[in-house]
């Protein structure tokens, strides 16, 4: 049976290594769309406007399923016809 001690030094390692997961992907997230900023001559407001989003797909010939990720960047207004 583990200590009470070891318990809490576990904890701890976890959060640690969970928060600095966290902010290393926050700063290459900031980068990616300061890079893409510069590259595409777009304003970063406008790449921090695009959704996140997945579609699960079958592989043609296979039962083996994947993820399709891409961006959707939505209109600021719709009008109606």
């Amino acid at each position: 049976m583990m200590s009470p001690m070891r318990w809490q030094h576990g904890l701890m390692n976890a959060g640690i290594w969970i928060s600095a997961n966290h902010v290393a992907y926050a700063g290459i997230n900031y980068w990616e769309h300061q890079e893409l900023s510069q590259r595409y001559d777009v304003p970063v407001a406008t790449l921090y406007a695009y959704e996140h989003k997945t579609i699960p797909m079958k592989l043609a010939g296979s039962e083996r399923a994947i993820e399709l990720w891409y961006r959707l960047l939505k209109p600021t207004s719709l009008k109606s016809s």
